[in-house]
């Protein structure tokens, strides 16, 4: 045998430790993949879409009205109010992501904004962050929590009070 060249015995060793890094890197991808942990599976950027995705998730959808700047209050865009189901979803659509990056960004871990505001919610607030929108659900429901984190990924915020997966 010459310099640079590897015997039957090698060659064989080698592929087993081929085989051993692909059964490897194939089982931590299917480890990843199932883990629960996703993110946003869409491109939602306005309330009629967002409707429309929750909709395709067989949740029941009306969309109730505008509420305006100045009586929402903490954010520096009116809402797009829709009940799904029972609970009440607020979808907060900027001009640009600066924007709605910014208006985020005033949003603490609990869903309050800090020492300049403290809202007493009716239920508990989970605040999303996708693009140019910001969504607020208040409610507790699995179902409509596993719909939002799959189309918008992670909630930014979670309020204390609901018992989430």
């Amino acid at each position: 045998m010459g310099p640079g060249m590897l015997s039957k015995k090698h060659i064989r060793s080698l592929c087993v430790v081929v085989a051993i890094v692909q059964v490897t890197s194939l089982a931590v991808t299917v480890a990843c993949s199932s883990s629960g942990v996703s993110g946003p599976t869409s491109d939602i950027g306005s309330s009629s879409q967002l409707a429309t995705a929750l909709r395709a998730k067989s949740l029941s959808v009306t969309t109730l009205g505008q509420t305006s700047a100045g009586t929402n209050g903490y954010l520096s865009v009116g809402s797009t109010d829709l009940k799904v189901g029972d609970d009440l979803v607020k979808v907060f659509e900027y001009s640009n992501t600066r924007q709605a990056d910014a208006d985020a960004s005033l949003i603490d871990s609990e869903g309050q904004f800090g020492p300049r505001l403290h809202i007493g919610w009716i239920s508990a607030p989970n605040f999303y962050k996708h693009g140019q929108i910001i969504v607020l659900y208040l409610g507790c429901s699995n179902e409509i929590v596993e719909a939002l984190n799959d189309l918008l990924g992670q909630a930014i915020a979670r309020g204390p009070g609901c018992p989430y997966p």
